[in-house]
Parts: C-alpha cells; sequence; structure tokens
C-alpha cells in the first residue's frame, strides 16, 4: 500500500485534542452551537485512524448477505464458516502474516470485567425498552447476582403480558449473571474450529470479545497491513456486538465493502447504518465497495429490476457512491469453481457439500459466467484500490473533513475582544447564568412531556371500553325512536317514485339514512367520548404547565392555547368515525334484502307480487335488527380499537407541537428568564479565566490549521 502523507499524523491528533478542549472550556465563557461541538469531538478518532497502521476493510452486511463466503472467496480459502443460518456473530479480524501455525492461526479473546459491565448495561436497556420495564436498571442496580436473576426470572413469568416478544434477550442476560465469575482465558484454536467460536448458537459466543485470524500471505498477494475485518450481521441479538460493529465502522473502518443479496437491498437496520455512516463520515461511504452477492440466483428480468431498485434507494436516501464499484456477483460460485481448478475442493470441510450442485461446470466457467466474471473484476479493483490509492483516498477524505470543521469553528464561533469594559463581562457571565438556568428549564419541560406520553399511553393501553354499551344503547334508542316517527305514507311514496309505479325496496335503504342521519348520530357521540376524562385530564395538564411555568411570554402562551384548541380532535374524531362507517355504508346494502330472487323474471304478476308484499313494519323490523347488531358488535369493537389509537396519536402529535413551539419561542423564554439573574459585579477570576479561555483557543486554532499544512 503505498502511503502519501499530507501531515505528521501523531502532531494533527495532538493538536486536535487540544483544539477540543479549548473549545469545550471557551464553551464556558461563549456561547457556542451544542451541534457543532457534538460535531467535533468525534473527529478525533478520525484521526486516530491515520495514526494506526493497520487498514481495516470492514465487511458489513445484514443476515445471510453471504460476508462469510465473500471474504473466503478473495483469499481463495474456507476460512470463515459458512452456513444458511446468522454465522458469524462476533467481530472477527484477518491479519495476513508471513508464516502461519494452522493449529493456532485463530487468537479469541473474551471479555474482561468492562465489556462484561458494558454488555450487562446494554441488555438492561434493551429489555427495559421491548418489555416496558423503565425501572428496571433500578431494581437491578446494587443486587447480587443471584438476586438480579431471580428479578428477571419474574419477568418472564409475566411473559403472558408479552404475546409475540422474543424472551431470548432476557435468557441471555440470565446466564451472563449465573456465570458473571467465571473468567475465560484467551486462547488458540485451529480454522476447521473456528465455527465453536463466531457462529451465534456458538456455547460461548455471549462471552467472546473478538476473534482474530492469521493467514499466510501466499505471494504477498495482500499488503501486511490490510486487516479484513468480517463484522457481526446486523440482526445479531447481542446488543453489545451491535454497538461494536457500528463501532468499528465509525472508528477503525478505513474502507467498507458492504455486502446485500438480492430482493433485500438497502433495507432495516442495513440502510439506518449505511445513512449514519452517510451523514457523519461521507468520505468513507463515497469510496466503498457494493456487492450484490447471489445474483446467479435471479433471471435476466429480476436482475434489471434489482439493479433499478439499487439505484432508486440510494437516490431517496440521498446517499453518494460511486456507481462503478458496485458489483453483481456470485461469490460461492466463483469460490467453488476457483478451488476445483486448483483441486482444493475435496479438501474442504463445508463447501464440498455445495459441489454436487457445479459438477457440471467446468474450469472455462469462471471466465466466462457473468457472476463469476463480476468477482474476478470485483477482486482485482479491490486488490488494485488497496496496494495504490486506497490510503491516499481515505487520508485526503479526512483532511478535508478537518478543513471543514477548522472552517466552521472559524465562520460560527464569534470571538469577543479582549479589551472590553468589566460590565461588559459581567453581561457575558450574567449570560452563561441564564443559559445554564434555561437548560434546567427546558430538561424540566423535557421530563414533563415524557411523563405525559408515558401516562396517557398506560391510561389508553389498561383503559376500559371507550365507546359502552350503554352509548350503543343511547344510539339506539334515539334511532328507534326517529324510525317510529317515520311517516309511512311518504316513505312508501318516495319507493313508488320514478317511471316504475311498482313498489322499489332497494330504496328503502337511502330513504332511511336521509331521515335518520345515523351517522350525525354516531358523530356525536365520539365527540362526546373524545371530550371525556382523557382530553380533559391531558390537555388540561398541558395548559396548566405552560400558565404556571416562569419565563413563558405571553404571546407563546395564546398559541399553546391554539395548540391544545379542542376543535383539532374534533376534526380528527369525525375523519376517524368517517372512516369506521365505511362499514355501515356497506350495512346498507345488506340490511334490507327485499329484493325477489326472480327479479329478472319475466313474469310481470309474480314480479309485482313479490315486489309490494314486503310491508313497511318489516322493512323497519328488519333493518332495526341489522343496525343493532351492527352497532352492538361490529361499530363497538372498531370504534374502541381505533379511538385509542387516535387518542394515543393525537397526545403525541400535541407534545410533539409543543416541543416545536417551545423551540420556535426559546430566544423570547431565554430573555424573560435572564431578567431573573442576579449579577456580581466581583467577578474578576471568572474573567481572568475567559480571557486565558480565547487566548489558548486561538493559539490552538492556529496550530491546527498549521498541522494540515492549509496555505
Amino acid at each position: 500500500m503505498k502511503e502519501e502523507v499530507y501531515v505528521n499524523n501523531n502532531d494533527l491528533a495532538k493538536s486536535l485534542d487540544i483544539l477540543i478542549k479549548d473549545v469545550n472550556n471557551l464553551s464556558k465563557y461563549v456561547n457556542i452551537d451544542k451541534e457543532l461541538i457534538s460535531h467535533l469531538s468525534p473527529k478525533k478518532a478520525l484521526v486516530e485512524k491515520l495514526k494506526n497502521p493497520e487498514f481495516n476493510v470492514v465487511f458489513l452486511g445484514s443476515f445471510s448477505s453471504g460476508k462469510s463466503t465473500l471474504i473466503n472467496a478473495l483469499l481463495e480459502k474456507e476460512v470463515l464458516p459458512e452456513s444458511t443460518k446468522a454465522t458469524t456473530a462476533v467481530p472477527t479480524y484477518i491479519r495476513f502474516k508471513e508464516r502461519v501455525k494452522s493449529d493456532n492461526a485463530v487468537k479469541v479473546t473474551y471479555l474482561n470485567q468492562s465489556g462484561k459491565d458494558r454488555l450487562r448495561e446494554l441488555y438492561i436497556k434493551e429489555i427495559a425498552e421491548r418489555f416496558d420495564k423503565n425501572n428496571l436498571k433500578i431494581d437491578l442496580d446494587g443486587k447480587t447476582s443471584e438476586k438480579q436473576v431471580e428479578i428477571l426470572n419474574k419477568t418472564k413469568k409475566d411473559s403472558t403480558k408479552y404475546e409475540g416478544k422474543d424472551l431470548k434477550i432476557i435468557d441471555e442476560l440470565i446466564r451472563l449473571l449465573n456465570e458473571w465469575d467465571t473468567e475465560r482465558q484467551e486462547e488458540y484454536t485451529s480454522y476447521n474450529k473456528l465455527t465453536n467460536y463466531v457462529a451465534e448458537a456458538s456455547e460461548n459466543i455471549l462471552f467472546i470479545d473478538k476473534v482474530e485470524i492469521d493467514i499466510e500471505n501466499t505471494d504477498n498477494q495482500f499488503d501486511p497491513n490490510i486487516v479484513l475485518v468480517d463484522l457481526p450481521g446486523l440482526g445479531v441479538s447481542n446488543p453489545r456486538h451491535q454497538e461494536i460493529t457500528k463501532q468499528i465502522i465509525e472508528e477503525t473502518s478505513k474502507a467498507i465493502i458492504v455486502c446485500m443479496k438480492p430482493k433485500h437491498l438497502l433495507e432495516g437496520e442495513e440502510i439506518n447504518l449505511i445513512d449514519r455512516i452517510s451523514r457523519m463520515h461521507p468520505q468513507i461511504l463515497r469510496k466503498a465497495f457494493w456487492v450484490i452477492n447471489q445474483w446467479d440466483t435471479l433471471t435476466d428480468k429480476q436482475k434489471e429490476e434489482e439493479k433499478q431498485n439499487f439505484e432508486e434507494k440510494l437516490k431517496e436516501k440521498r446517499i453518494d457512491i460511486e456507481l462503478d464499484r458496485v458489483y453483481q456477483v456470485s461469490a460461492l460460485k466463483y469460490f467453488i469453481l476457483k478451488l476445483k481448478e486448483s483441486d482444493q475442493l475435496k479438501y474442504t470441510i463445508k463447501l464440498k457439500e455445495h459441489a454436487e450442485s457445479f459438477k457440471d461446470l467446468d474450469s472455462n466457467e469462471v471466465n466466462s459466467s457473468e457472476e463469476t466474471k463480476n468477482f474476478d473484476v470485483f477482486k482485482n479493483h479491490l486488490l488494485d484500490h488497496m496496494q495504490k490509492n486506497a490510503y491516499k483516498e481515505y487520508s485526503q477524505g479526512i483532511r478535508e473533513e478537518l478543513i471543514g470543521i477548522l472552517n466552521k469553528l472559524k465562520s460560527n464561533i464569534d470571538i469577543p475582544e479582549k479589551e472590553i469594559s468589566l460590565e461588559k463581562h459581567i453581561q457575558v457571565r450574567t449570560a452563561r447564568k441564564s443559559k445554564e438556568k434555561y437548560d434546567q428549564l427546558v430538561s424540566e419541560f423535557n421530563k414533563f412531556i415524557e411523563y405525559v406520553l408515558v401516562d396517557a399511553r398506560n391510561y389508553l393501553y389498561r383503559a376500559e371500553d371507550l365507546w359502552t354499551e350503554e352509548i350503543s344503547k343511547t344510539v339506539l334508542d334515539e334511532i328507534s325512536l326517529l324510525l317510529d316517527n317515520i311517516d309511512e305514507k311518504k316513505f312508501l311514496s318516495k319507493l313508488t317514485e320514478g317511471a316504475d309505479i311498482l313498489s322499489q325496496p332497494h330504496r328503502a335503504p337511502s330513504i332511511i339514512e336521509k331521515e335518520l342521519q345515523i351517522g350525525n348520530l354516531i358523530r356525536k357521540q365520539m365527540i362526546s367520548i373524545m371530550e371525556g376524562n382523557f382530553y380533559k385530564v391531558y390537555i388540561e395538564s398541558l395548559s396548566t404547565y405552560f400558565k404556571e411555568a416562569v419565563a413563558i411570554p405571553q404571546a407563546m402562551l395564546k398559541q399553546v392555547d391554539n395548540a391544545l384548541e379542542i376543535v383539532y380532535i374534533k376534526e380528527r374524531t369525525i375523519g376517524l368515525t368517517d372512516a369506521l362507517l365505511v362499514r355501515y355504508s356497506m350495512f346498507l346494502d345488506y340490511a334490507l334484502d327485499f329484493l325477489p330472487k326472480h327479479h329478472y323474471s319475466s313474469d310481470i304478476d309474480r314480479k309485482y307480487s313479490s315486489r309490494s308484499s314486503t310491508s313497511f313494519e318489516s322493512m323497519l323490523s328488519s333493518f332495526k335488527n341489522n343496525l343493532n347488531y351492527l352497532i352492538n358488535e361490529d361499530f363497538k369493537k372498531e370504534a374502541n380499537n381505533y379511538l385509542r389509537m387516535m387518542l394515543k396519536n393525537y397526545i403525541e402529535n400535541i407534545t410533539t407541537n409543543l416541543k416545536k413551539l417551545w423551540k420556535e419561542n426559546e430566544k423570547e423564554i431565554f430573555m424573560n428568564l435572564s431578567l431573573t439573574i442576579e449579577t456580581n459585579t466581583t467577578e474578576s477570576d471568572q474573567i481572568e479565566k475567559k480571557l486565558k479561555a480565547i487566548e489558548n483557543y486561538e493559539k490552538s486554532l492556529k496550530q491546527f490549521e498549521k498541522e494540515l499544512n492549509i496555505k
């Protein structure tokens, strides 16, 4: 790998570290955007990558995308275990050495105590979120392992409340706690035993930190600084391995190979992580290699569709890549044929099981089939890139990113003049106190909003029926009364309107609907439910909070009242009711089954007799009976389901809007809050510290610019 050094990486890392500290210190005295600070700190990891001589090439992919097979095919050696089930469940590093003893070529490292602590924390967090156990960490912290296991087993016994949720994650935490004091020493093993350490079903997979594999660098095909990193599939259950996957990509990877399978391109956790990398480290993703594996399983038409689908998803997510680094391959096919050429297939462990599928292929297939030919191109491009351009592109990309950070610091941080009056300094100090008090106010507001959301969701989850039997009875009684008051003569007259004097019973539903306006009766009851305890309790509590909170401007209080205006929920309730009434409109089509079976008969007398024999009382009686079932059964059930959902969504939307409203008025709130801060004119020590912070920041900024060799 040809290294072109733009800067002294050690000095750059040191100067960046000093700059980060000086910016953080300066933020105590100067108002600096928190987002800028949070964006600056992770950049230290980029420079640390430059300092590391190893060039980590990370293989990223979802479950069953074929990462392990892809790596084996590149190596032309069966190293990583292959399976149709989830295989690699721990970070696996492959390094290239001159000589390797196959019996101890694999090093397995187990979790130390800090690793166990972190894994326990992640499991508790994941379980709390999945099973709505907000106090789980409080319940477990400070307890013995045995007591923690007892609490978790009780959670499992309550599993009837968690129907459909996987309890495996609780079992894994229980096992971690049961073996908390068991110490496992690192060990060495051979390639053919690797499955026992990296497969998700492996006995000790929970306790393995990482696996490192040494490969003999035949013909010096790979630069010795290159490290291939097979990451756990994004669907593994172990939350620490999920965290490490993201950490490796962001902090140590220098090149990425994204492995995908057809019909599942860029979806789920895969696209979420790629989107994150695209935003945080675009210079890495822009130079990534994109491999669509198992391409030979598609028809020609499917291949065209998948290519189009892939490009559309890239545009949708605004992910910038080089399309000439997209390859459609069959790693398995290529690998088997290569081993068949070299007569090594019969010596493999798992791979020879696939040989039967390719028995009719000869060696020429390696160079002629689309998928294997593409793989050969991919491999050559990758190795050539690693040898010639990878480090240059990577370091240049990081340098450009750091220059961008430097420019942001210059343009976004306003440094006050050093020679300013004591009064001005005191004003700045007062502003800082105001900010601290404002942050506290914001924190309290967010906690209150979260409390309202949690309480509202729990209320709706546990609440009894919102549309009760009493409400059904009220609606049906009103309808019955209206039906009883329908004028029989006028009703029958409308049945005979038009060219045909014969009675038309199929008109009855529409005539009844015009008379009764049943939809309006139901809307009235739905709005009444909405205006009940739920609305009063939660909306009034939100309104009271803003009225009693300090520093809220009057104009914002009016905006709060508008945001909580009942007309919004009324409109949503009416819309929901209209959607539910679709069933009622269909009900009208079958509620009155009066049309004669021989409606199309040429027997006019029989037709007339059948039509006219339906009595007015029979029509209304049938309508009442059918409507009674509709309201008491179907509508009541759906109304309760969707009312809960609508009210939950409504309270969530309201709280989101209130947060947005707070953001829009934060300057006025901050100014009002500042008026309540008492100033102190004896703060010379703070003034001195501030001036020193400004001086250090300007000095470190210039040094960082110098290390980047900016002319």
